[in-house]
């Protein structure tokens, strides 16, 4: 080969390399976003979930309240302010559903079948034949 050839060969090679490296850094960048949106999703979840009972919670306290603030009322004299329910809770939206998990490990193979037993032999005219052994689980 000559020094023209051999370079050639040289900046083809270079030039692989170069190309595999690329889609190395790009399907890492691709898996590394891919957790990024799966996480976010699941946390969006996770907090709308909290954001409810945190609502929920909230409306119980303030009938409490307003459940005490009448009755503190009703024992100074004054007449009992009427205990208001709290105001109903807005339709409920779902939350987004969790994210599906990281792709799926691929299955253990099922358990391989055992080998029928051997056929039995006919029992001999002098011998009692023993009971057979009890199945092992």
């Amino acid at each position: 080969m000559d020094a023209a050839t051999r370079r050639t060969v040289a900046n083809i090679q270079a030039d692989w390399d170069n190309r595999e490296l690329v889609e190395i850094v790009q399907l890492n960048l691709l898996t590394i976003t891919k957790f990024l949106n799966d996480f976010d999703s699941a946390t969006r979840y996770k907090l709308a979930r909290v954001n409810e009972k945190l609502t929920r919670l909230e409306r119980t306290l303030d009938s409490c309240e307003a459940a005490v603030r009448a009755t503190l009322e009703g024992d100074t004299g004054s007449s009992p302010a009427p205990v208001r329910k709290p105001p109903p809770s807005p339709p409920k939206k779902k939350p987004p559903p969790p994210p599906s998990p990281p792709a799926a490990k691929p299955k253990p193979s099922p358990p391989k079948k055992k080998p029928p037993p051997p056929p039995m032999k006919a029992p001999s005219p002098g011998k009692k034949k023993p009971p057979p052994p009890p199945p092992k689980k």
